[in-house]
């Protein structure tokens, strides 16, 4: 599935640990909207564990426990925020059309300085075909009710055997009332933006803190 053309439909978190653990165990979400690959993905963790398998991920770790994540207790519409950023290619002739500055590729990153409705309008329509690869069905209208960007970052990514650079962004977003409960979870399952097989794009539902 990693190694296939086209959308992979599944993405996954950064590596994260809670400090208040006295263990320090450190947690990895992998989702998918697929069962069929975390049925498999839960099959191989159940043997890791049974057998007391090391898993190496730049170290070695043991792995304590696996638990899946189930989507029914959702408030819709829901508030996702970005835990890794996004990374999404304008095509240079519409990037052209909608902004003075330019670049020497075929596409460019999009960054805080272009227009925001063209981030917009590519990520719902990159959201948009990566849905009706998956279930066939089409989808009409807007997206998101509101955005909030966040903060841009750049990394590198490792494309054969070079690093190339890429610019991303963290955001918020909130889906309109309109948007189905089916793709809601889709984009929970599968991320926002490209290269979300290479940890890009992983989001989450986002809770606003109650102050006493």
């Amino acid at each position: 599935m990693h190694d296939k053309k086209g959308f992979k439909f599944f993405s996954f978190s950064n590596i994260f640990s809670d400090r208040s653990n006295p263990d320090r165990l450190f947690n990895l979400i992998i989702a998918s909207p697929s069962d069929k690959f975390v049925n498999e993905i839960s099959y191989q963790l159940e043997k890791i564990t049974e057998n007391e398998l090391p898993v190496e991920i730049g170290t070695l770790f043991e792995l304590k426990n696996f638990r899946l994540i189930h989507n029914s207790n959702l408030q819709l519409p829901l508030t996702i925020m970005t835990e890794s950023p996004i990374l999404l290619r304008i095509p240079l002739s519409k990037f052209i059309d909608e902004s003075l500055d330019s670049a020497p590729h075929k596409y460019a990153y999009w960054r805080s300085s272009h227009p925001v409705n063209l981030f917009i309008s590519s990520l719902e329509s990159n959201l948009k075909k990566k849905y009706a690869d998956f279930t066939g069905r089409s989808v009409d209208g807007r997206i998101f009710e509101s955005f909030e960007f966040k903060k841009q970052v750049s990394t590198k990514i490792l494309i054969g055997e070079h690093w190339v650079p890429v610019i991303g962004t963290l955001w918020r977003f909130t889906f309109a009332k309109a948007v189905k409960r089916e793709l809601q979870t889709f984009t929970l399952d599968c991320g926002l933006g490209e290269r979300n097989s290479f940890g890009f794009g992983f989001v989450n539902p986002w809770r606003q803190k109650q102050v006493n």
